[in-house]
């Protein structure tokens, strides 16, 4: 697709996404260099629309195992080092810059808890950055340059610095194109829809759908337990919905991918929370589990069981399973082994997390060391 004879245009720092992690890089970068960020066109165009979306429109977008360090080892490095840590360093600066937010248990969201508040405060910090509307398609590393579409015109970028954080394909990506991903030679899992309802291999009554029940949701391959979370569950008209399960498919992806037949079933413990007596009258009962567990011929108290079918679509999903694999990033300056001017982040990564603030929070401190990183370097 490279053509020599195509228009050309020369930047300093090229962003290519504007969700946490990119626009944050631009916000950081501009400081000191020239920073363009593409972001692709839409009917309705808008930078970092997702975050408007994000937490209900609460916006929790940080969580205190952040800042504890409470994660995945492999993880770790993004959030500290010997001499940093970044998570703290983040938060540092949107107290700095005068962003007010509020804890509610771990979960950190700005003051007022509206998405719009963090949106705002983000539009009002890239002023000096400039915005183009177009789509990245192909990268070529040795040259520096990568091939964006602009309206129907076909361009060719030379860049200093690259930063790619365009996401995976969750939410509306359903036309993701591995093309970009393709061209920077580094090994990447596929994605897959994550964080999302689930299908059940059972047929959910109609009476059931809609209908939620509270209880200690467990998960079990074959025997064995690999994922557990109270909560409540949400049945749907095919399978099972709500924050536990959600929280469950980035355990049972983790099983698939080392043993695609896994047996994945869920159990539903709906006795398991406070306050419930062994003797509690069956006229306490909601009428939706009555019939159910007459009808399956289940005795009271005993917890439901379902088994897992399939993911729902990625459209159905808050984030996506897979990504360029850690091994090929140097964790010291984010940037790919193999392309120190390259950097790629957010959901591009395979960095595979539950809700709850973790994924936003750590594409903001990857926006935030990367940004730092580029705006105290040379550029043109």
């Amino acid at each position: 697709m490279y053509n020599r004879f195509m228009n050309k245009k020369n930047v300093d720092v090229l962003v290519i996404g504007s969700g946490p992690a990119g626009l944050l890089t631009s916000i950081l970068a501009q400081e000191k260099r020239k920073v363009t960020l593409i972001e692709k066109t839409a009917k309705e165009f808008k930078l970092a629309k997702r975050i408007l979306v994000s937490g209900n429109g609460r916006a929790n977008f940080f969580n205190q195992d952040l800042l504890d360090g409470r994660i995945k080892p492999e993880y770790l490095p993004f959030l500290m080092d010997e001499s940093h840590i970044y998570a703290k360093d983040f938060l540092s600066y949107l107290e700095q810059e005068g962003f007010s937010y509020v804890k509610d248990e771990k979960l950190f969201y700005p003051y007022f808890k509206r998405s719009e508040c963090l949106h705002s405060f983000l539009m009002e910090k890239c002023k000096k950055v400039d915005i183009l509307q177009a789509k990245a398609i192909e990268v070529y590393p040795e040259r520096n340059e990568i091939l964006v579409l602009e309206e129907e015109n076909k361009v060719i970028y030379h860049y200093q610095d690259l930063v790619l954080a365009i996401g995976g394909r969750s939410f509306d990506r359903n036309d993701y194109d591995y093309r970009l991903l393709d061209s920077l030679k580094v090994r990447y899992l596929p994605y897959q829809s994550m964080l999302c309802p689930v299908r059940t291999t059972e047929k959910i009554p109609a009476y059931l759908n809609k209908n939620r029940l509270k209880g200690l949701l467990s998960v079990y391959s074959g025997e064995r337990k690999i994922y557990e979370e109270e909560g409540e569950i949400l049945f749907k008209e095919d399978g099972l919905s709500g924050i536990a399960v959600f929280n469950s498919t980035v355990a049972i992806l983790n099983e698939l991918r080392k043993n695609k037949n896994s047996n994945i079933r869920f159990e539903l413990d709906y006795t398991s929370l406070e306050g419930f007596k062994k003797n509690t009258s069956l006229s306490c009962y909601p009428s939706f589990l009555l019939k159910y567990l007459k009808e399956k011929k289940i005795k009271p108290a005993t917890p439901l069981e379902f088994h897992f079918k399939e993911m729902y679509s990625f459209k159905e999903s808050q984030a996506s399973y897979g990504g360029i694999l850690l091994d090929e990033v140097d964790m010291k300056t984010l940037s790919l082994i193999k392309y120190p001017h390259i950097y790629t982040l957010g959901e591009m990564l395979n960095v595979n997390l539950i809700c709850g603030g973790y994924n936003m929070g750590i594409s903001f401190i990857q926006g935030y060391r990367v940004g730092k990183h580029l705006g105290e370097s040379y550029g043109i």
